[in-house]
């Protein structure tokens, strides 16, 4: 049976930057798919994350068993989508693939530049995977921050811009409209829908 040496410290680290890299990935998840949720019911969704991982990385060292069935697919997807659940309860059926995709997509991503990270950081042999994680987060604020925003500022500029003419005593005018989704105002006669 092979040993490991382990510094709990280390280790520590490694839990924390996964929290890190946890929270940030639902938070982005929230910005990126306009998702309404609380700090507190973030933090539940990382900490079960984190939970997970800490299992794993106990099960890697053999000091607890079931190494191979936490590193699952099906274990990994399972535990990902309890993150998603306690991070937005109550989600309706429908809004539930949505979030998990931007979710996967932007895990994904941001994983893929944290492993890199992690290998050039480190060695193959001996990967700096707190650095990884770490840099992971950033791509994370990266992809919520800049990424998304010009994504959104083109789909804002290109879908919920439209052209309106307005015509009042004999006068018209053409004018690019913004479409507002959250407003609901209707004409008390005729509830016909409002331009405002």
């Amino acid at each position: 049976m092979p040993q490991y040496t382990f510094y709990v410290d280390a280790l520590l680290l490694r839990l924390g930057a996964n929290l890190l890299f946890e929270y940030l990935l639902l938070w982005a998840t929230a910005e990126v798919t306009r998702t309404g949720t609380r700090p507190a019911k973030l933090l539940a969704g990382a900490l079960l994350g984190t939970i997970h991982y800490a299992l794993y990385l106990l099960a890697s060292f053999g000091l607890i068993p079931y190494y191979g069935l936490l590193r699952l697919l099906p274990t990994v997807v399972i535990v990902s989508l309890f993150m998603v659940l306690a991070a937005f309860y109550p989600l309706s059926v429908g809004t539930l693939p949505k979030i998990l995709g931007w979710f996967y997509v932007i895990g994904f991503i941001a994983a893929g530049a944290g492993m890199a990270g992690a290998f050039l950081l480190g060695s193959p042999a001996n990967p700096a995977y707190t650095l990884g994680m770490l840099i992971a987060a950033g791509c994370i604020l990266l992809i919520a921050e800049l990424g998304w925003g010009i994504v959104h500022q083109r789909i804002i500029h290109n879908v919920y811009h439209l052209p309106v003419e307005i015509a009042c005593g004999g006068k018209q005018v053409a004018v690019q409209a913004l479409v507002d989704t959250g407003n609901n105002l209707r004409d008390p006669l005729s509830l016909q829908p409002v331009m405002i």
